[in-house]
């Protein structure tokens, strides 16, 4: 995990940031766990960011063998 840019230059700004990549990143884990997923967390990540719009549904279709 790699926070490429702080928003902020207060300290409790950046402990936000921090703790809401942290809950970012253990959300994916989680789905990675709960639909058995082979691809890296970071894979995971970027199809999150191209189906936002999309239904869950959709997401999962996205991952299923075959």
């Amino acid at each position: 995990m790699t926070i490429k840019t702080y928003y902020s230059k207060a300290e409790v700004g950046v402990e936000n940031q921090l703790i809401m990549a942290l809950i970012v990143y253990l959300l994916t884990f989680l789905i990675k766990l709960e639909l058995n997923l082979k691809p890296t967390i970071f894979q995971i990540l970027r199809h999150l960011r191209s189906v936002k719009f999309e239904s869950y549904d959709y997401f999962i279709a996205l991952f299923e063998p075959g």
